[in-house]
């Protein structure tokens, strides 16, 4: 006969394992997933605490981090702080490394000349 499965406090569990950051990534976008979409975009809420856990679970995963967001970099900067962490903003369009450095802009592809793309 099987025991019941009981449920732990996430507090009760081990932490997983590191991720090899060579092989793997973590991406998590911010609206509508990090923080709840609001009526407007600087009605944002960030949830208490929610950087600095985001900071810490980059570190123990050696930077293996980033936010993803519609938004420009400057307006989730000023939202949310982006130091610590990678980031790839206006839908991928601006990118930036955990240190805040933003990436070379240069033209976008062809059929598309308004279009800049970002790179490392």
């Amino acid at each position: 006969m099987t025991s019941p499965i009981t449920a732990q406090h996430p507090s009760q569990l081990p932490p997983p394992p590191r991720l090899d950051a060579t092989r793997w990534a973590l991406f998590f976008d911010l609206d509508g997933t990090l923080v709840n979409l609001a009526a407007r975009p600087e009605l944002i809420v960030v949830p208490e605490g929610l950087p600095q856990l985001l900071r810490s679970t980059a570190d123990r995963h050696n930077g293996a981090l980033a936010i993803l967001s519609g938004r420009s970099r400057s307006d989730l900067s000023t939202h949310f702080g982006l130091h610590g962490f990678a980031a790839a903003t206006l839908h991928g369009l601006e990118r930036c490394d955990a240190l805040g450095k933003v990436h070379q802009i240069v033209a976008g592809p062809v059929g598309f000349p308004d279009v800049a793309l970002a790179h490392f």
